[in-house]
């Protein structure tokens, strides 16, 4: 049996939905809208629909060197400094992308994952696989492991989100949750707030389970959902760090206490979850084995 770290009741709440068959035939575009990129002020649009089709993006930061992939928000760092992190979670076109790359790197020989990763050269995700076209491009990429996302981050010239610093972030959840150490946390949580946008939780305000008068049942497009960032200008325009999809952050066991399978860590909630369950780390911070390809699990990557 699979062990988990910190949540075993928690184990199978991403398995409580597939969302396949809103994925087949069309249906994402009538459930998730057109995908124009509208530049629009929080609040705007959005919460009276069940999944909304605009998309807040804009445009990336001139602090932060982008490279390949989605545009940046450069953010200040507790304890000091600044980071850049992904506006959105990596797109499917965004995937597709790297996977018609000839140049995918290797992990330098320094990351603890490295060696793990070299086994397995295949980078196909298990599910939105196929060439996408018009608003599908704009939605995030599921279906990839954490070692799928590290090498994406790094052909993209970033990394993925997890250690401030070189030291590796581990599974100690003390560590997971301090701002300072966790760049995940730190875009969600750089003050203790439970969720990017506050203290206190509001169902409209992200893609979760019990947004009214109907939740999206699947993945929306990425920054559809203007209320799901920060409210306040130094750490807005990061996107859907609650809800949408989990998002796999760089915590691994490597180096760390033997368990049956590797784990990796999991950040955010995704679309099935809820109140604490899509929080910024309390509850939604879970351990699962490092090469799942699970239809509830994306990520974004960090500046190096």
């Amino acid at each position: 049996m699979a062990y988990s770290l910190f949540a075993v009741v928690r184990e199978t709440a991403p398995m409580r939905r597939s969302i396949l068959h809103l994925l087949l035939g069309g249906m994402t575009l009538a459930a998730c809208g057109d995908g124009s990129d509208v530049d629009r002020s929080s609040g705007a649009g959005g919460s009276a629909f069940a999944c909304p089709g605009d998309r807040y993006v804009g445009g990336g930061d001139p602090s932060c060197d982008t490279g390949r992939g989605g545009p940046m928000r450069q953010i200040p760092q507790a304890g000091g400094g600044a980071m850049c992190i992904d506006k959105i979670e990596v797109t499917v076109g965004q995937y597709q992308q790297f996977l018609a790359a000839a140049d995918k790197p290797s992990l330098p020989t320094s990351d603890p994952a490295a060696a793990r990763c070299a086994q397995d050269p295949h980078r196909e995700p298990t599910c939105l696989a196929e060439p996408c076209q018009g608003a599908a491009c704009d939605l995030p990429q599921p279906c990839v492991s954490q070692c799928d996302a590290k090498i994406f981050c790094e052909w993209a010239g970033k990394r993925l989100c997890g250690p401030v610093g070189s030291a590796p972030l581990g599974v100690d959840r003390a560590n997971l949750l301090d701002p300072t150490k966790n760049q995940w946390r730190n875009a969600c949580s750089p003050d203790g707030r439970e969720w990017p946008y506050g203290a206190e939780y509001d169902s409209q305000a992200c893609n979760t389970s019990d947004r009214q008068p109907a939740p999206c049942n699947g993945p929306a497009l990425t920054a559809s959902f203007p209320d799901c960032q920060a409210p306040d200008v130094e750490y807005d325009q990061v996107f859907d760090l609650s809800g949408n999809l989990f998002e796999w952050v760089d915590a691994s066991q490597e180096g760390g206490p033997s368990w049956p399978d590797l784990r990796c860590i999991i950040m955010g909630g995704s679309y099935v979850q809820y109140w604490g369950d899509a929080d910024c780390g309390e509850y939604s911070t879970l351990d699962w084995p490092c090469d799942a390809h699970h239809e509830e699990f994306g990520f974004r990557c960090c500046s190096k």
